[in-house]
């Protein structure tokens, strides 16, 4: 399955990553906000996919590409925040 980032400045294909997950940012004790990425070994590097504002989105986000991931769909588009 193919991923377009949230900002469409990149393409990803699944078959080449080996995960994806969150990464929480914080402003002093205050959650800033919340990425998703995927690490890609064979083009090594961590890629952001998007940016969210509270784990819930996040993690509705995670579970859709999931989704997509398992019902062998052949692209996922990230929503915006």
């Amino acid at each position: 399955m193919w991923i377009k980032s949230q900002d469409g400045k990149r393409i990803v294909n699944t078959d080449n990553v080996t995960s994806i997950f969150l990464e929480y940012i914080h402003r002093g004790d205050a959650l800033k906000h919340i990425n998703i990425l995927t690490d890609n070994p064979h083009h090594g590097g961590v890629f952001e996919l998007g940016k969210y504002e509270t784990e819930s989105k996040a993690m509705e986000v995670l579970n859709r590409i999931y989704e997509s991931i398992t019902d062998k769909d052949s692209f996922f588009l990230m929503p915006e925040n």
